[in-house]
């Protein structure tokens, strides 16, 4: 299981399923707040002062940090570096694409089911690693985490 770690952190499923949130450092040292949507491939983000703000606690009020595992029968399947990436989640016969975006991951990155919704529709897939020199960074910072929402298959 890939982990957010530190204080001050928070990931969880909307109560409907179809947005998951997550507060954490980033890569650059400033804690964000990110929202990911059903189906969208980039979250909307809030920079965050004081986590323990009451807008915050507020925003936080409709997610639930409570893990819903996935069944067995849910599977990862793809090549997040290659170029493009792909990513599906696959039950039986049937699959759904996860809107990873263009660029390849790091080698080092690893994807997972995060968890399932309370009604079982939607799942949160969660791709993290460490903090790697590029554009953005110099590299050994806080260790990189990004979600998606999707429907389940």
């Amino acid at each position: 299981m890939l982990q957010i770690a530190g204080p001050k952190t928070f990931t969880g499923l909307s109560k409907d399923g179809k947005r998951f949130a997550w507060l954490a450092p980033s890569t650059a040292g400033i804690v964000w707040l990110k929202i990911a949507e059903l189906d969208k491939s980039e979250p909307a983000l809030k920079v965050v002062d004081n986590p323990d703000d009451p807008e915050i606690k507020t925003m936080l009020a409709d997610f639930s940090p409570d893990r819903k595992p996935a069944g067995s029968d849910l599977v990862l399947q793809g090549e997040i570096t290659a170029s493009p990436p792909t990513l599906a989640i696959v039950r039986g016969a049937r699959s759904v694409v996860v809107p990873i975006g263009p660029a390849p991951y790091e080698p080092t990155d690893a994807a997972e089911i995060w968890g399932v919704s309370v009604d079982g529709k939607y799942l949160a897939i969660h791709i993290a690693g460490k903090d790697v020199p590029g554009v953005l960074s110099k590299g050994g910072g806080a260790d990189f985490h990004t979600f998606f929402v999707v429907a389940a298959p």
